[in-house]
């Protein structure tokens, strides 16, 4: 996707990817800190049940978000 925005002869494409590699391994590192910051207050198995249940509501609403293609009918 990102690559879909950036023209093929731009100048600094490798400096974007770059970036947004350095973004992407932010967040995993912040979201480290911040589980090991919950399991110490709450627990391990307090933390389990929260992962599980924001899992369950993201099914939840990816699954409402999904369209059912309706049958079209071809009249040959």
């Amino acid at each position: 996707m990102l690559q879909a925005h950036i023209p093929e002869h731009a100048r600094g494409r490798g400096r974007i990817f770059a970036s947004f590699d350095v973004l992407w391994q932010l967040g995993r590192l912040i979201s480290l800190l911040l589980g090991g910051l919950l399991t110490a207050w709450l627990g391990i198995q307090s933390v389990y049940y929260l992962g599980g249940g924001l899992l369950l509501l993201a099914a939840g609403l990816g699954w409402s978000g999904l369209r059912t293609a309706s049958p079209t009918s071809n009249p040959a």
